[in-house]
C-alpha cells in the first residue's frame, strides 16, 4: 500500500516534469540552439523519458557506447556516423561528412536517461517541407520501440513516455503528401498544418512492447492526432479492427 501510495504521488510530479522539459527543449531547438546545426529547420522530435530520469542520474555506460555505433543511432540511420561525448550525455549524429557542419538527425542521450531523437525534413526546391505520410507512422513505431529497447539495453527501465512533436519556423509549411502507390489511401495532397509546433499526446509504456504491432497499438491515440494535423479523421495505418496495417514503402 505505502508503494501504491508513493507511486500515485509521484505520478502528477513525473508528468509536470516531463511535459517542462519537453518544451524547454522544443524551445531552443526552435531557436536553433540544438546540441547539432541541423540541416533544415523544419524537424520531427520524439522524446522517450524514462520515469527515473527525475530521481536520479543512473550510471550509464558512456565509454561502452561510443565504441557502440548501433546503439541510439539517428532516425533514418541504421548507425551513427559520429559519436560524441558532451555535457549532457552522449550525442550520436547522422552526416559522414564532418566537414559540412549540419546534420540531418541526431540523438541525445541525456545523463538522466532521457533520450531525444530529431530528424529534420527534406524540403523541396519550393521551400516547403514534406511530412511523408506513408512512412512518418512506421518512422514513429520503429523508432520509439528501438530507443526504448536501447535504453533497456543499459539498465534504464520502464516505465517510458513517449512524445511526439514536429517542429517548423512558420504555420502552413509542413505538406502532409502521400507518397507512391499509397496516395489512393492517404489523400492529404495539398493538406497544410496551421501552427508552427504540434505536440501530440504522450503515451506511456508500462514494460517493453513484445513487439511492432504492440508498440503502434499503444501509440495508436498519437498517431491519430498526426493524422488529425494533415486534415485526416483517424491514421489509416490501422484497419477497422484495430491492427497495424503493413504497407511496402
Amino acid at each position: 500500500m505505502d508503494e501504491l501510495r508513493n507511486l500515485f504521488m509521484l505520478a502528477p510530479r513525473i508528468a509536470d516534469r516531463t511535459r517542462d522539459f519537453r518544451i524547454g527543449r522544443l524551445a531552443r531547438i526552435a531557436a536553433g540552439d540544438a546540441p547539432v546545426t541541423l540541416m533544415y529547420a523544419d524537424a520531427v522530435v520524439l522524446h522517450v523519458v524514462p520515469f527515473s530520469a527525475f530521481d536520479r542520474d543512473p550510471p550509464l555506460p558512456i565509454a561502452e557506447l561510443q565504441r557502440n555505433c548501433t546503439a541510439f543511432c539517428p532516425m533514418g540511420s541504421r548507425s551513427s556516423s559520429a559519436i560524441k561525448i558532451n555535457f549532457d550525455g552522449l550525442l550520436t549524429m547522422s552526416n559522414g561528412d564532418r566537414s559540412q557542419g549540419v546534420e540531418r538527425a541526431y540523438v541525445q542521450l541525456f545523463r538522466g536517461g532521457i533520450v531525444e531523437a530529431v530528424d529534420s525534413l527534406y524540403v523541396r526546391a519550393s521551400g516547403e517541407p514534406l511530412i511523408p505520410v506513408s512512412q512518418i507512422d512506421r518512422t514513429i513505431i520503429s523508432n520509439s520501440m528501438r530507443l526504448m529497447r536501447d535504453l533497456s539495453e543499459i539498465k534504464v527501465d520502464p516505465p517510458y513516455a513517449v512524445l511526439i512533436s514536429f517542429l517548423t519556423p512558420e504555420r502552413g509549411r509542413f505538406n502532409f503528401t502521400p507518397l507512391g502507390s499509397e496516395s489512393a489511401w492517404y489523400d492529404f495532397m495539398g493538406s497544410y498544418t496551421d501552427r508552427a509546433q504540434y505536440d501530440f499526446k504522450e503515451v506511456i509504456f508500462d514494460s517493453l512492447p513484445a513487439d511492432f504491432s504492440a508498440c503502434a497499438s499503444l501509440m495508436r491515440p498519437s498517431l491519430d492526432q498526426v493524422a488529425h494535423a494533415g486534415g485526416a479523421p483517424a491514421s489509416p495505418s490501422f484497419n477497422n479492427d484495430g491492427a497495424f496495417i503493413r504497407r511496402q514503402s
